[in-house]
Formats: C-alpha cells, sequence, structure tokens
C-alpha cells in the first residue's frame, strides 16, 4: 500500500484507495447509484495484512476514518474481513450506526475471544459468529462458517453451520441479521482443474443458499463470458429467488438428516489450496447421506413450503420424505419444481432416484 509502514492508511488514517483502479470513489458510487444499483466496500482485509497490522495494531485499525471515507464517498455497505487489526465490532457499529447514512454491515468473523498479539506473523483472526455474538449485535450480516473453496464439500461443510441460527421461534437469522455461509461459488473453477464443481453441483448449492435464506453473493468475475453464461440459468431463476428473498417468519431449516454417516474432504477456504495437494487447508468432515430442508413461504404462495431434499453422498440414492416430515397433515399436497415450473401431486410421501451431489 500507500500508506504508512505499507499499509493502505495514511498518517491520519484515513484509508488510501488504489487510485489507479479506483480514480474517483465518489464518481464511481454517483455512477452506480445511477443504475439503480449499490456499492460495496471491503476493509480489514488480507492485502497488506503484515504493513497493516506493523503500523495500526495497537490502536485497533482505523474504523473512524474508515467509516469517514464510507459516508463521504456515499458507499452504502461495507465488509470487515478478519485479517487486519480492526477487530472491534461493537466500535464499528456504533460508529456505522451514528453514520448520516444508512450502511449495511457485513462482519466477516470477528467475534468471541480473539485479540491480536505482537507478532506479526499470526494467523488471520478468524473467529466464526456463534449464536451468542449475534443478539442485539448491530451488523447486517455476519459469518458463521470458515471461508468457502469452489468444491462441493465445502459449500456442504458451510451449510451446517448456519443450523444454530435458523431456529423457527426467534431465529437469530433474520431481516436485518442475515446467518452467512460465504459467498455464492456458482461458475467458479479451479484454476487448475482439480476439485471443480459440476453443473449439478451448482445447483445444489444455489438451491441451499436460497431455502436458508442466506445472502446470496455472486463469487465469479461477472466479465468473465463463459462464467457468466454457465452461472445466469442458475442464479436467474425467478422462484428460487423469491425462495430466498421472502420472509415468514422463519429464515427455513433443517428438517432431517440421514442417520448414515460418511466422511469427505471439505476445502477450508475461498481459494484451491486444498483441491491442489495443501492438506493444511483440507478437512476431514462427517456428513450425512441425504438432508431435508425447508422455508416456509408467506405470499404470493400461502401456506406453502419450499423443500430441498439434497444428496451428499457421491453415489446415486433413492431418496424420500413425508409430508408428516414438513408438518402437513394433509395427504396430498400439490407441488411445483423450482427448476422447470412443472407442476405435481404429492400423495402422502415423495420419493425420486437423486444423483450424486444432486437435490
Amino acid at each position: 500500500g500507500q500508506g504508512v509502514n505499507g499499509s493502505f492508511h495514511n498518517i491520519t488514517g484515513s484509508p488510501i484507495p488504489d487510485y489507479k483502479k479506483f480514480p474517483n470513489v465518489g464518481g464511481l458510487a454517483k455512477d452506480i447509484h445511477r443504475l439503480g444499483l449499490k456499492l460495496g466496500w471491503y476493509f480489514n482485509g488480507c492485502s497488506c495484512q503484515q504493513e497493516e497490522l506493523s503500523a495500526w495494531l495497537t490502536q485497533g485499525g482505523c474504523p473512524v476514518k474508515d467509516v469517514e471515507f464510507l459516508v463521504a464517498n456515499k458507499i452504502d455497505a461495507v465488509k470487515i474481513d478478519g485479517c487486519g487489526p480492526a477487530h472491534n465490532m461493537s466500535l464499528w457499529s456504533e460508529l456505522i450506526k451514528a453514520a448520516p447514512r444508512l450502511i449495511e454491515v457485513e462482519n466477516c468473523a470477528n467475534n468471541g475471544p480473539f485479540h491480536w498479539h505482537t507478532s506479526l506473523n499470526e494467523h488471520p483472526g478468524w473467529v466464526p459468529a456463534t449464536p451468542g455474538d449475534v443478539v442485539n449485535a448491530g451488523f447486517s450480516m455476519y459469518r458463521v462458517s470458515t471461508g468457502i473453496a469452489p468444491q462441493f464439500y465445502s459449500a456442504m461443510h458451510n451449510l451446517q453451520f448456519l443450523v444454530p441460527f435458523l431456529s423457527a421461534n426467534r431465529p437469530l437469522s433474520r431481516p436485518g441479521a442475515w446467518a452467512h455461509p460465504d459467498m455464492l461459488q456458482v461458475a467458479n473453477r479451479n484454476p487448475i482443474g482439480n476439485g471443480t464443481m459440476s453443473t449439478v453441483e451448482w445447483q445444489t448449492h444455489f438451491a441451499a443458499w436460497c431455502v436458508t435464506s442466506s445472502p446470496l453473493i455472486l463469487g465469479f468475475d461477472l466479465t468473465d463470458e463463459q462464467a457468466y453464461s454457465a452461472a445466469y440459468p442458475i442464479i436467474s431463476n425467478p422462484r428460487a429467488i423469491d425462495i430466498n428473498q421472502l420472509w415468514a417468519g422463519e429464515p427455513g431449516r433443517l428438517v432431517k438428516s440421514s442417520k448414515t454417516m460418511f466422511w469427505a474432504t471439505a476445502a477450508k477456504h475461498a481459494i484451491d489450496q486444498c483441491e491442489n495437494g495443501l492438506e493444511a487447508m483440507c478437512l476431514r468432515t462427517r456428513f450425512p447421506i441425504w438432508q431435508l430442508w425447508a422455508k416456509t413461504l408467506p405470499e404470493p404462495y400461502p401456506g406453502w413450503q419450499a423443500v430441498l431434499l439434497i444428496n451428499l453422498s457421491p453415489d446415486k440414492q433413492d431418496l424420500s420424505f413425508h409430508l408428516s416430515d414438513l408438518g402437513v397433515s394433509a395427504l396430498q399436497a400439490e407441488a411445483t419444481d423450482v427448476w422447470s415450473g412443472n407442476k405435481f401431486s404429492i400423495n402422502s410421501s415423495f420419493g425420486r432416484s437423486v444423483e450424486a451431489h444432486g437435490h
């Protein structure tokens, strides 16, 4: 960076953008707002991590000046990552609440007892949120998982972290405070090719984020036409987006899981270290063969439930559920396939053969 000790904050603590990429941040925000969109920013990140710690560790980063920068440039949202020195989310929240404009905040694993010490060789201060961190916490969304990778079991591993936040009674994941299992990996591909997700896996991953009301943050390069073409049929599905966005008092729930378990390797971070052989970034994890997830929907689908039956195993499975599993007392129900729009009837129970990692 161009700041103190190679950091990206100047001597007053004000952030210094990369002016080659962002020569006029305020102008960029104005152009984005003119399109009816919002602009997000990223602070406390892993770039210049050691330089930021060297310059600003003792004072806990520069959140006061960072928030002033957000306000001055009319930025609408900010992600506070866990790599830099600015871990005081209470201070961030107070500053942003006092700001003259609404700014959404993502708490990316700044929780719990973590504090930087004096060594500049420490690992990032990653402490994903627990339910106790969230009550009256003052942030718009919060990471509950490790970093996601472009690998199916990484996505399914992160999905499991949502369960404590999805209680039907006073859920912690709710409008204005969403539990976040990390960004979508739809259309992301490992640069070397190991561990790349298939189209079926992308679709299952997207469906799981939708039925749990998880933030739908795209993780691929929008200028990559091949990635965009691969992602668009999945991420543009209006029924799936409705399921994600609509609120009837609960964010979705895990209905039941297979009692039979198996072991699989889940990657632990957003890039491709595990898939390309770095064992320290791999996690051997037990998964159920299948899971049944559901979410109650409001108008324009009154009395409906979105239902997702996932085959997590590496083999094709014959899977089924009963209407009673969903709390439905009727013996028959009308259903619509989210992807095709086809309508069909369920008589007491539903069953089908589901391909590996499908739904």
